[in-house]
């Protein structure tokens, strides 16, 4: 399988936290040369300047700290580093507003900035902006615009998402005072409030019988009047951001912890899922950087059945009582995840106009620029009245736009953010690890980097081509039960306003539903799950465009694809050369859901596994995926000796032509050891009288590492499996071809649900 980088949202966990290494002032004018944007009076705003160590003096030389007068600090454009995190600080009286600013840089060009402001305090504050002319920058969210002057209403303890674009420089304003009349707090429960409730949930645990089920507990809870809180992931400051997840002097987001009741409106209870399952329904919040996960939800809801599954654990009883339980694949093995009904909320409310707050009611990230005065109030939260004032709460993060009483991509984001300890652990990844974590199915990236003009085409149409159909000079792929992605990652401004342009999220996943070869064109149907507002694909094929009444064969070949996709309304044609030009990536999850899922744990020592699988292969043969596992670094401190990935490898060995001699049938990714969380391998058997053995590899001879060696099994009826301790004469013999060495004496031990996880069935215990 090949092994292109297919990594949304710019980059991988690593890359993007090597991007924001560095801070420095807030009055950075990277470009320009007019000094009006350098300095000036600020209302009192103070700008401070910090680096990474080993910058540190650099910076310091060529920076200011502002006077109380408001004089600003400038860094010159030759000390800018590759990309900037920065904060500025507005002061009154001790009291704080946060300022926080994202300036990454292309090689020498200045790339996509992003802005939110964070209200630390208990004082009302109008921020104004205003960007010099050579500055290319949008609304977000609240934000209104008069010119180049941009200004945001922040109420006690909000943060907002402000501008994004170019900033080449700019000079800001702050005004501050009481809130305004009328203005509701937030009743929302701080850590403090909470604490004592998981405190009492504890107490209903201690007194319960060891073995006591989660749900009897929360059915003690119901009974003695208490909430129930899930004690392993309370709704606390510390499940949305860990301390050593954030970068230098960067503030947590601001959210506040509902049960559904307190967003909603009066009389509506929430359900996993009142409406139909729909694949278009799905939001974000703009600063959640989560489009990896929202867009692997999105695909998988054009099969309900497929969310139904996850979600099949959760009892009606269990809902009644704020309890979900879920299927979720971590780490290579299937578990049953439980959460709390506690969902991370922001007051988007604008007490005068009723604005639309963080990222508007219902559009997806960045997809709300607002830019009326009014700012009209959206029916997609609730809120509650007190004279002229509004406040309302929208959810954090993952969310249905179409209905707020689904709560189910909310509740499978907070299943991820338990696997992985926070919220925050959820920015930036790739939508097949989200896929593969949701379905347990294998899944495999396309070389987009090299072969996206050749091959990767044709790796969709065979992916897609469970129904393929064939006329003349035809040929269409449609109706698999795989999925297949592509993503718009974006690596500078110019990139994310090509791909806003046309109506798609920047760093999104998007499914193709089908694959049409016809006479000189290849062209994809793409399904738009996450649209940015206000733009539509316009190009070749396109609703209006001519090619489809000069090339009528086409259109007849992609009216006959279409026929059975219900929506089509939400979905896309585009050319293959338009595809590889605003994509950025492709791969796709081979659903398999009646093949035998067998998942067997299997430490290594050095660089020896426990075990390898003996396979008799009778019938007529079987096709297997075979896949190896590590435990997900998502999360974990860098500290944790798992945040680095080994390299495995996954080798099939058959028997040779020569009684008594063997040779390698297959080998994962070309033979070559993969450094990645996971490497599958598609193989098939042919019916053989003598066994094959599938044997895990470890590149590294140092440590422990426990692993799971998964098989997604075709016809389980001809095959017949056993496990074997692998010996050092087996490692030492795939050193040579043939392998005459290869001896596997040890006695096979019949797989069984004993020591392994079938069909998501829990063992007993694994092989580790």
């Amino acid at each position: 399988m090949e092994s292109a980088p297919f990594v949304l949202n710019g980059g991988t966990q690593q890359q993007q936290q090597q991007q924001q290494a560095f801070s420095t002032s807030a009055f950075v004018d990277p470009n320009s040369s007019a000094t009006d944007y350098r300095g000036g009076n600020f209302g009192g705003v103070g700008a401070s300047l910090t680096s990474s160590p080993q910058q540190a003096s650099s910076f310091k030389d060529r920076s200011a700290i502002a006077s109380p007068s408001g004089s600003a600090a400038y860094v010159p454009s030759a000390n800018v580093p590759s990309s900037t995190t920065t904060r500025t600080n507005a002061t009154k009286d001790g009291k704080l507003v946060s300022i926080k600013t994202e300036m990454p840089r292309k090689g020498d060009e200045p790339a996509e900035s992003h802005i939110s402001i964070q209200n630390t305090t208990s004082d009302q504050y109008i921020v104004e902006y205003t960007f010099s002319s050579n500055s290319n920058v949008e609304a977000v969210g609240d934000t209104v615009v008069d010119g180049r002057t941009f200004r945001l209403n922040l109420y006690p303890h909000e943060t907002k998402p402000f501008v994004c674009g170019i900033i080449s420089g700019y000079k800001m304003s702050c005004r501050f005072g009481p809130p305004d009349e009328g203005y509701v707090p937030s009743t929302s429960l701080t850590d403090a409030d909470l604490l004592p409730l998981v405190n009492r949930v504890r107490t209903v645990w201690r007194r319960s019988p060891a073995g006591t089920d989660v749900a009897e507990i929360a059915s003690l809870c119901r009974n003695e009047g208490t909430p129930f809180i899930d004690i392993d992931f309370p709704p606390v400051s510390s499940a949305m951001v860990r301390s050593f997840e954030l970068m230098q002097d960067e503030a947590p987001p601001i959210v506040m912890w509902f049960p559904p009741e307190k967003w909603l409106p009066k009389g509506t209870p929430a359900e996993l899922c009142r409406s139909a399952v729909n694949p278009t329904a799905l939001a974000t919040s703009t600063d959640c950087d989560n489009g990896w996960l929202v867009s692997g939800m999105a695909a998988l809801a054009e099969d309900p059945n497929l969310v139904g599954q996850i979600f099949s654990p959760t009892l009606a009883s269990d809902e009644q009582m704020g309890l979900y339980s879920v299927w979720i694949n971590k780490h290579g093995l299937w578990n049953i995840v439980t959460v709390d009904s506690y969902l991370p909320c922001r007051d988007v409310s604008s007490p005068q106009t009723g604005g639309n707050g963080a990222n508007g009611s219902g559009g997806n990230s960045g997809g709300n620029h607002n830019n009326d005065p009014n700012n009209r109030q959206s029916s997609s939260s609730r809120h509650r009245a007190k004279g002229d004032n509004v406040t309302k709460y929208q959810l954090f993060g993952a969310r249905a736009k179409s209905d707020e009483n689904d709560i189910w991509p909310a509740i499978l984001e907070k299943v991820f953010a338990k696997c992985h300890g926070s919220y925050y652990s959820l920015r930036h990844g790739d939508v097949l690890e989200a896929l593969q974590d949701l379905t347990g199915f294998p899944v495999e990236k396309f070389d987009w980097t090299r072969d996206r003009d050749t091959s990767v085409f044709p790796s969709i149409h065979k992916a897609l081509s469970t129904h393929l159909s064939h006329s003349h000079s035809t040929e269409t792929a449609q109706g698999s039960s795989n999925i297949v992605m592509l993503a718009t990652t974006t690596s500078a401004v110019s990139d994310s306003k090509v791909i806003r342009s046309i109506g798609l999220e920047p760093n999104g996943a998007f499914r193709v539903l089908a694959a049409v070869a016809v006479d000189q064109f290849r062209l994809i149907l793409i399904r738009v799950s996450l649209k940015y507002e206000g733009h539509a694909w316009t190009g070749n094929w396109s609703e209006a465009s001519d090619m489809w009444r000069r090339y009528p064969n086409a259109h007849k070949a992609c009216q006959a694809a279409a026929a059975n996709i219900e929506d089509i309304e939400s979905c896309i044609w585009m050319e293959w050369r338009d595809v590889a030009r605003y994509f950025g990536g492709c791969g796709v999850c081979y659903c398999r859901p009646h093949w035998l899922d067998v998942r067997i744990g299997n430490r290594f020592q050095k660089n020896k596994p426990a075990c390898m699988v003996q396979v008799y292969v009778g019938g007529g043969g079987t096709r297997m995926f075979l896949g190896i596992h590590q435990k997900d670094r998502r999360g974990l401190p860098n500290t944790d000796p798992d945040h680095l990935y080994g390299a495995f490898l996954l080798t099939v060995v058959a028997a040779g032509a020569t009684a008594g001699t063997w040779e390698i049938l297959a080998q994962s990714h070309g033979g070559t050891f993969w450094r990645g969380r996971d490497a599958f391998l598609d193989v098939t058997f042919p019916p053989s009288q003598q066994p094959y053995y599938i044997i895990p590899r470890r590149y590294s001879a140092e440590g422990i590492k426990d692993t799971v060696l998964s098989l997604h099994v075709e016809h389980r009826e001809v095959v017949t499996m056993a496990l074997l301790e692998t010996s050092d004469e087996v490692l030492q013999s795939l050193r040579y071809t043939p392998l005459n060495k290869f001896n596997p004496t040890a006695d096979a031990m019949p797989i069984s649900r004993v020591d392994c996880q079938l069909d998501r069935e829990p063992a007993t215990q694994l092989a580790w």
